[in-house]
């Protein structure tokens, strides 16, 4: 079970299933205002999030336990769901991802504050027009998605000029301003106990932007080692933080490496 990174959905994935379906069942999905699902109803918890996931798997007759890979953002829906339903989390994949010591410093709740007062402003340009005008007249200045193989392209871009896809961005960063203060600290989330764990994250170089990695970053991915006594820590070297575009094979050896360890 995949889920996706923040304000990102199962488009930037499509590679990455195509792989692990040749061993294995895995799904992925739109989390609600996201890709080709209904917008937010409301605002939304990150237990919200996990509930829906369960009530997704439930309505699709997906009985577990599962193999959780969370991308960045998505750590933190996966470790929430673990939380709240242990007896159907086999073992977990974290993949580049976020952590509280990290998140919740206040230079990163400075990052989630701007994310999302951003977001708000995408929101009104999308239900004007303008977004979609600046991508059609200005696309190298206006290209939302960077990186992202062609064959992927044009749908990732018609999902981005949707304005529920920002409105749901903005509730996502919302969500990370209302953890709980208790919540906040390394392990906030909760712990895995010896459920089995693979951490994959970037090496001290980011080969994307050329730049070295923060070492708050790779602090913090330390850190979620610690989650399991069963963790296993995979270094993508050359990689950057979307590693499913840079390094896409670590990861679908490394799930096929837990997934093997589970039969």
């Amino acid at each position: 079970m995949i889920e996706a990174g923040a304000r990102n959905d199962s488009t930037l994935w499509i590679g990455f299933v195509n792989k692990i379906a040749s061993f294995a069942k895995v799904c992925t999905y739109d989390r609600a205002g996201l890709g080709w699902s209904d917008p937010l109803p409301h605002p939304m918890t990150f237990e919200d999030r996990a509930n829906d996931l369960h009530l997704l798997l439930a309505a699709a007759d997906l009985t577990g336990p599962f193999i959780l890979v969370g991308h960045s953002y998505g750590a933190y829906i996966v470790r929430t769901f673990a939380r709240l339903y242990p007896e159907q989390v086999a073992g977990m994949v974290l993949i580049e991802g976020a952590e509280e010591g990290y998140t919740f410093d206040p230079w990163g709740l400075k990052y989630v504050k701007e994310g999302r007062a951003r977001e708000r402003r995408t929101t009104w340009t999308a239900r004007l027009g303008l977004l979609r005008l600046c991508v059609k007249m200005l696309p190298t200045h206006c290209d939302p998605v960077k990186g992202v193989p062609p064959d992927a392209r044009d749908e990732m871009i018609a999902l981005y000029l949707r304005t529920s896809r920002h409105s749901a961005a903005a509730d996502e960063m919302a969500a990370l301003e209302n953890v709980p203060q208790a919540m906040r600290s390394p392990g906030g989330f909760g712990k895995l106990g010896n459920i089995p764990l693979i951490v994959i994250s970037r090496g001290a170089h980011d080969s994307t932007t050329n730049e070295p990695t923060q070492p708050e970053w790779l602090a913090g991915q330390q850190r979620l080692l610690g989650l399991s006594s069963r963790a296993i820590h995979v270094v993508a070297e050359g990689g950057g933080h979307m590693l499913q575009f840079s390094k896409p094979q670590i990861i679908v050896d490394a799930t096929m490496r837990l997934w093997r360890e589970l039969k």
